[in-house]
């Protein structure tokens, strides 16, 4: 039986080793010290820039969590945001960081394009992130954490909610939501010598 409970900083470690297996666990294997700051340094930027956040636990386990932020109300994660701060600080001291960091600005500045050519802020709310452990897939608990997003967004008043996305997420998830795709751009990164070519996506779901 899932349940779905709001984010505390006792799940910060749990979250973050959740993304770095879903996320950055690749290359190296002596690398994934450094890959699982990456991954924590990840959240955290998106966590900062959160209004709510919620994790789903499955079996007594952290299984996903979503973060949204609502356009009339601004970050209450004021910590996130000191972490965030003083870690990246820190990576860039690691040359073996510093390629990760690139590639993370990289994909900010496709989403930034992408929001020039579709300006996002007439929407009232963002899913900012949604993680599911991917062992779990299958159990219906990404689509609780969205109807649990919805929902708190429509007790809220807001009228609708977008997100962004890209060919290395499971977008097509978000069309079996009865989301609607409403702009894309192609973009990319180079990793370790790899160009990785991808398109960008925005979806909108009116509440």
């Amino acid at each position: 039986m899932s349940q779905i409970l709001k984010f505390n900083y006792y799940f910060l470690p749990k979250v973050c080793a959740l993304l770095h297996r879903i996320w950055f666990e690749y290359g190296d294997p002596k690398k994934q010290f450094f890959n699982k700051l990456l991954a924590a340094h990840y959240f955290l930027y998106s966590l900062k820039r959160s209004s709510d956040a919620y994790c789903i636990i499955d079996d007594n386990a952290v299984a996903g969590f979503v973060l949204i932020k609502r356009k009339s109300k601004n970050s209450c994660f004021f910590m996130a945001k000191v972490i965030f701060k003083m870690l990246g600080v820190c990576l860039r001291l690691f040359p073996q960081c510093k390629e990760g960091l690139k590639v993370h600005d990289l994909y900010a500045y496709n989403y930034t394009k992408l929001q020039q050519v579709y300006p996002t802020n007439k929407y009232d709310a963002e899913i900012v992130l949604l993680i599911i452990d991917s062992k779990l897939q299958g159990k219906g608990l990404g689509r609780k954490l969205i109807d649990f997003a919805i929902e708190k967004e429509r007790k809220k008043k807001s009228q609708n909610v977008f997100l962004l996305t890209d060919t290395s997420c499971n977008y097509k998830f978000y069309d079996a939501l009865k989301f609607k795709q409403v702009a894309k751009l192609k973009g990319g990164y180079l990793y370790e010598g790899q160009e990785s070519p991808e398109y960008f996506f925005v979806y909108e779901k009116n509440l």
